[in-house]
């Protein structure tokens, strides 16, 4: 999910978009939307670990061999079968 940290915003604001219209959120006016999603992406112009213990490289703690473990609980949250 790089689009979250990338300086282009512009896949960030199709993701916010399409995850808040997914969950229901998302008011019916243009106007009011806009105002929505501007409020959702200032949320990633500020570093929320900035000045606490969590700043700062970390270990890795989940490897390419738990992605499918991630997925199928994704999917599972969303209401989809999981793949295989």
């Amino acid at each position: 999910m790089d689009e979250f940290v990338a300086e282009d915003t512009t896949l960030r604001a199709a993701v916010l978009r399409a995850a808040l219209d997914a969950m229901g959120v998302l008011r019916p006016c243009r106007a009011e939307v806009e105002a929505q999603l501007a409020a959702a992406a200032a949320v990633f112009g500020v570093n929320s670990q900035a000045g606490s213990a969590m700043a700062g490289t970390k270990r890795r703690f989940l490897e390419p061999s738990n992605l499918p473990l991630v997925h199928g609980c994704a999917r599972r949250a969303f209401g989809q079968r999981p793949a295989g």
